[in-house]
Formats: structure tokens, C-alpha cells, sequence
């Protein structure tokens, strides 16, 4: 008798296998399988090949957003502490670097704000960077690593789909990922939001595979690590997983085929790997294995009074968090309308499905996660979808799990054309959406609320992240300075510009004032002021410009202002008229 092996019915259901007798060698039935894999994994590669190059192409075009800069001024930092560590200053020096002065010098990572997030997206940058600095542009090279983790996820995503309901399922969700305009923007940064996302998903995968073999509970021990070692979100990766095996095999009645319980064996065993990789990345934890994280969580749950920001949420302002339906309203304005439709239709087919398919059941609940955290009235609410991108990005697996249900249930006919033309019309969607924002796509609105007009009806904030100091920006302040210098006041820490600088975008004529450090050379009264359509933001003599200023420059997109330039003569009238408003408590904090 042959070595016995699970069906392929049972391990698409996630579940342990009865035992069956091998195919024996030269089976055809054995050989298509093995073939059909190996198109699965060439499918794979090259729609994650395709994502790097398409994310390089456009990279260029989307200027660099808020976060970008301390990310990168972190990654220069531990740079050089990897020099002194590979080159101490005394030659057998190298435990200097792990003197306490040295890591609280070069590891800003885990602490107090605004250094609350953990290293592993600044690690992930950096490694981008020594790979691809003499071949990019500075900029491009610090954005290479998180684009190489985005474009590895697509080629995942795809491969976990196709091989359990189906290529078309696989190359939709894979591609809705990234093409959905939100999502694609995220996708560009060097930051630390679609880097958790990807090892979010990632994590839901190497689950799904543990189901059919414990040699994956080490890739999801590490994944989960490196998902909480980017950022306190990551530290809820694993909340879909313990719901699912709460579900599947623990609670009473659990409808999970067989008692093995291959998801608790596995959870058991990823954890304490988890743990271990969260500290492997921290050397500062190392020498303070109890206070550092204590500190950590500290920082992160006390965003509420350390570092609040305010946010324009249905036409009225609120100070830190969100009502409880924000999640439900901001997917649903931010989504294309098909995606979410596709979405809904597979988590109602995860739902319908769960005893015969019971592995898709973790892709609701890696969507409902978030949904439901960043709900909390302790939760921060500001920027978007952004703080909760991984339920988002996971209605792009739904929605893949949509289309495989519709070709299942109008497979025959005509309707087999059902299932691809609908997920064409949403691909569609995704693309005419980028097309009428870009490069600003994290600015998009679905048509279901009328775009970016129906939003500024709506009383939504349209921007939060500072993309648009882009090309189209710049290119405005070379024409404006030519032949002259011209200063920019900026509402704005200007570590982004000082940066561009340094890279050679920002024209040698061309001057920048922000809230928090002096002018650039020589004191001088401002020539403009650059003001960002993030209305919760607004001090009393922003929203007197809103209503009464006549912008010298503006960036544009769907007839909506995301970014306006003012003259300071303007700027100094709405200070006067506004003197004796009060500003918001909120911004004085």
C-alpha cells in the first residue's frame, strides 16, 4: 500500500483527512494535478512581478505623504547603527552598540510619541534600500521594500485563491488588492500601514495552510511577529484566527470535520514564535525585555491625550475617535461599489459555506476585525480607511470568494459569462477611479456618494496625507520662483521638504516656513500660504479662507480642491478677521 494522503475535497475544507491510497506513479489524473500546480505558481509569479513593475513605474508620480519622512529619517538612523555595529569605532567595540545611549539613539522605535510604532517597516526599508539606492532615485530606492512585501502579497494572494476555489477567484482578489484606488495609493508609501497589511493577510494564509499541515504554524509564528513588530495593529492579526478556532473547534457543537484540531495546534505553536520574532527585532526589548513593552503599550493606548487629531466626520468635528458606524460609512463611500458588492457576496457565501468550506470563513473575519476595533470609542479616528487598510484589503479576497460563488451558481450556459463580466465591470471600476484621481487615488470616493463633490457635501475629509506636495506641487513652485526666491508657509512639520531638498526636488529658490522650526536661511515674512483641505484641521483663520480666499494655485481632482496656495496678504486678512475667534482646544494640544 502507498503512502496515504489527504483528499483534495478535505483540504480545500481546511480539515484533518481520512486515508486514501496514493495515486500510484504515471497516474494522468496525478500528472495534470502536479502540472495544473506548477501554472498556479507561474500565474503567481508573474502577477507579483507585474505589481513591482507597475509600483516602480508609477512610483514617480506620487508625492511623498506625511509619514514618509520620519520613516525614512528612522531608517537613516539604524543605518548607521548597523555601521557601528559592523564597524565600531574601536576595533572588538561592537557590544557598544548595544549600550543603552546607543539604542535610544538610533532605535526611535516603541516608545513614547511620536516614536510609538515598532521597527520592522523601518528594517523592511532600509533592507529596500541597500538593494536598490544605486539604481533608484533616493526616494524610490526607501519605497522599494514595502513595494517588493505589496507585490510578494499579490502573488500569495493569488496562489492561496486558485488553489482552493479556483484561478478566477485568485487573479480577481489578487488584483482587486491592488487596483482598488485606496489601496493602491497605500501601496507606494514607504510607510508602515500597507506593510502591516500585507503581513496581516499573510498571516490569514499561513493559517488557512496550517489547517492542512503544522509545518506552517512557523511561517504564521513569524508573520504574526513581524505584523505586531510594524505596528500595534498587527497585534490584532491573530483575533481572526482565534475567532476561527473558537468557532470551528472549540466552542460546543463546533462543526469542524474531525477533532483533530489542527488551527488550536497550530495557534499553539506560532504564538510563543510570534513572541519570540517580536523580540528578535527590537534589541533596545532586549535589554529591557519588561519595561519596553509595557512602555509601548503605554504610548499606543494613550493617543487619546498625547497625540490626538481631529477629524471631519459627517459634516461635524471630532476630537480623537469616531461614532461606531464610521467603519461601516467610510468602507462604503471608499470602496468601488462592485468590489463591495462582490465583497458581500462572499463573506455571505463564506457564511453559507462554513461546513463544507470552513477555511473561508477566516476572510469575514479578517474584514470584521478592524471593523469592529477601530469602532471602539478608545480607537483614534482620523485618516480615513487608512488605520484599518487590512479589513479593507481583505474585501479584496472577498470579493475574489464572491466571483468563485457566481461562476458556481451560473457555471452552465450563458451564464457562465455572469461571474467574469461582473468582475471585469469591477476591475473597470477600480481603474476609472484611479484614472480620475490620480496620482492623489487615496483621495477617492465611490460613486455611490457622488465622488469627491458628493464627500464635500457629505462633510468627509477629502485629504489627510500631504500627497499632493508632488510633481504637480513642485512644478508649480520652479514656474513661481524663476528668476526670484519665494517662501511657503506650511501648517506642516517640514521634515518632508527638508528631505526633497537634500534629493533636489524642491528648487534652490524656493523657501519653507512650518509650524515648528525657523525658516530656511534667513528669516523673511512668507510669500504663500500652502494650506491641505484636511477641514478638521483647520484653525478659525483656515476655514475664513475656505469661505472667503481666492487661491493663487490649486490641485484639482473631480472639480474638488485638494490642496490650495494663498498669498500671504490673504493669509494675514484672515488672521485679522479671525483674531477673536478661539481656536479649538484640540489643536492647541
Amino acid at each position: 500500500m502507498g503512502r496515504r494522503r489527504p483528499t483534495p475535497e478535505v483540504l480545500s475544507a481546511g480539515g484533518s483527512a481520512p486515508a486514501v491510497p496514493e495515486a500510484p506513479a504515471g497516474d494522468p489524473a496525478a500528472a495534470g494535478a502536479r502540472s495544473r500546480g506548477w501554472v498556479d505558481r507561474a500565474i503567481a509569479l508573474g502577477l507579483s512581478a507585474l505589481a513591482l513593475v507597475v509600483l516602480l513605474g508609477t512610483g514617480p508620480q506620487f508625492g511623498m505623504v506625511w509619514d514618509e519622512g520620519y520613516t525614512i529619517r528612522r531608517e537613516q538612523l539604524l543605518d548607521r547603527w548597523f555601521h557601528r555595529l559592523l564597524n565600531p569605532p574601536q576595533p572588538g567595540r561592537w557590544r557598544q552598540a548595544f549600550d543603552r545611549a546607543d539604542l535610544d539613539r538610533f532605535w526611535q522605535f516603541s516608545r513614547a510619541e511620536p516614536h510609538g510604532h515598532p521597527p520592522f517597516y523601518a528594517l523592511l526599508g532600509l533592507a529596500g534600500w541597500r538593494l536598490s539606492h544605486r539604481g533608484l532615485a533616493p526616494l524610490a530606492a526607501y519605497r522599494f521594500g514595502p513595494m517588493l512585501l505589496t507585490a510578494a502579497t499579490v502573488g500569495v494572494i493569488d496562489f492561496h485563491l486558485a488553489r482552493r476555489r479556483g484561478r478566477w477567484a485568485g487573479a480577481v482578489a489578487a488584483v482587486l488588492f491592488l487596483a482598488m484606488p485606496r489601496t493602491w495609493a497605500h501601496a507606494h508609501y514607504a510607510h508602515y500601514d500597507m506593510p502591516m497589511t500585507c503581513l496581516w493577510l499573510l498571516a490569514q494564509v499561513a493559517f488557512v495552510a496550517s489547517l492542512d499541515s503544522p509545518r506552517w504554524a512557523l511561517p504564521l509564528g513569524v508573520v504574526l511577529g513581524l505584523g505586531a513588530g510594524t505596528k500595534f495593529t498587527g497585534w490584532w492579526a491573530v483575533v481572526p484566527a482565534l475567532a476561527w478556532v473558537a468557532w470551528f473547534e472549540v466552542w460546543p457543537g463546533s462543526t469542524h470535520p474531525g477533532r483533530t484540531r489542527p488551527g488550536l495546534k497550530a495557534l499553539t505553536r506560532a504564538l510563543p514564535l510570534a513572541g519570540l520574532t517580536l523580540y528578535a527585532i527590537q534589541p533596545p526589548w532586549w535589554v529591557e525585555p519588561v519595561a519596553g513593552p509595557i512602555r509601548f503599550l503605554a504610548s499606543n493606548l494613550s493617543r487619546a491625550t498625547t497625540q490626538p487629531l481631529a477629524t471631519l466626520y459627517l459634516g461635524k468635528i471630532y476630537a480623537f475617535s469616531l461614532p461606531w458606524h464610521n467603519t461601516i460609512v467610510l468602507t462604503a463611500v471608499t470602496t468601488p461599489v462592485l468590489v463591495l458588492a462582490l465583497g458581500l457576496i462572499g463573506i455571505a457565501a463564506g457564511l453559507a459555506g462554513r461546513r463544507r468550506q470552513p477555511w473561508a470563513l477566516i476572510w469575514p473575519l479578517s474584514w470584521l476585525t478592524l471593523m469592529i476595533v477601530r469602532a471602539l470609542p478608545i480607537a483614534p479616528g482620523h485618516d480615513g480607511i487608512r488605520l484599518f487598510l487590512p479589513s479593507v484589503a481583505s474585501l479584496a479576497v472577498l470579493a475574489g470568494l464572491g466571483v468563485a460563488w457566481l461562476a458556481d451558481r451560473f457555471g452552465s450556459g450563458r451564464g457562465r459569462l455572469i461571474a467574469p463580466l461582473i468582475a471585469a465591470a469591477a476591475l473597470a471600476e477600480c481603474l476609472l477611479g484611479t484614472v480620475r484621481t490620480y496620482p492623489y487615488t487615496d483621495s477617492y470616493f465611490n460613486s455611490a456618494v457622488g465622488g469627491l463633490q458628493g464627500a464635500e457635501r457629505a462633510g468627509l475629509e477629502l485629504t489627510y496625507y500631504w500627497e499632493t506636495i508632488g510633481p504637480e506641487f513642485l512644478a508649480w513652485t520652479r514656474a513661481t520662483a524663476r528668476g526670484q526666491t519665494i517662501t511657503l508657509a506650511f501648517p506642516m512639520d517640514a521634515t518632508n521638504h527638508q528631505l526633497l531638498r537634500q534629493w533636489g526636488a524642491v528648487p534652490p529658490g524656493v523657501q519653507c516656513v512650518d509650524l515648528n522650526s525657523p525658516p530656511e536661511g534667513p528669516p523673511k515674512q512668507p510669500d504663500y500660504y500652502v494650506l491641505q483641505r484636511r477641514r478638521g484641521l483647520y484653525y478659525p483663520s483656515d476655514w475664513w479662507l475656505e469661505r472667503h480666499g481666492h487661491p493663487v494655485f490649486a490641485i484639482r481632482r473631480e472639480g474638488v480642491d485638494l490642496l490650495r496656495v494663498y498669498t500671504a496678504a490673504e493669509e494675514r486678512e484672515a488672521f485679522r478677521q479671525t483674531r477673536h475667534q478661539p481656536v479649538p482646544r484640540f489643536l492647541l494640544r
